[in-house]
């Protein structure tokens, strides 16, 4: 019991070390969208398995306080609605 109560305390460090290494200097928000390097996509005109990888994660995220300054603050903004477009809607399966 000790181990999964040090796991669940664990949990909140480790998403404040996640959230920051978003918005450190070099971030990988940043990178991400320097990598682009003015391409809509990371595939150039469509997405290509990095643009998908990198997109579901962050769809992982979506609704939370991270996912909100990534659409306010981040440079990715752009890169994420085209790929919205690109990708559409998400769809899940109903549990029964």
């Amino acid at each position: 019991m000790a181990g999964a109560a040090g796991t669940a305390s664990a949990a909140p460090s480790q998403a404040r070390a996640a959230r920051a290494a978003l918005w450190a200097e070099g971030g990988k928000q940043k990178k991400w969208a320097a990598a682009l390097d003015g391409r809509k996509f990371l595939g150039g005109g469509k997405p290509n398995l990095g643009d998908l990888a990198v997109f579901g994660g962050l769809r992982a995220i979506l609704g939370t306080d991270t996912f909100r300054d990534l659409m306010i603050h981040g440079a990715i903004k752009p890169w994420y609605l085209d790929m919205e477009a690109a990708v559409g809607p998400a769809s899940r399966s109903e549990e029964e």
